[in-house]
């Protein structure tokens, strides 16, 4: 299971916007005995909204895997 933990604008160097999702894998945890259920955030993705893989090269700066074009995060 996956829950959305953020999502921002970046832009490319000849001005075209994206919009990056940041996606983190929810690991559930049954104790032994234990009626409870806990729940822990696991490891992080980022992607375009429509699914495209990003990586992030610093804070600031991304690159979308499928093309090589690198992105920079709009401040708010």
């Amino acid at each position: 299971m996956e829950r959305e933990i953020d999502r921002f604008y970046a832009v490319s160097k000849d001005g075209e916007s994206y919009l990056v999702v940041e996606h983190e894998k929810i690991i559930e945890f049954n104790a032994l005995g234990s009626p409870r259920t806990q729940y822990f955030g696991g490891s992080r993705r980022l992607a375009l909204v429509d699914g495209s893989p990003v990586n992030q090269i610093s804070n600031t700066e991304f690159e979308i895997l499928d093309s090589g074009e690198r992105i920079q995060k709009i401040e708010k």
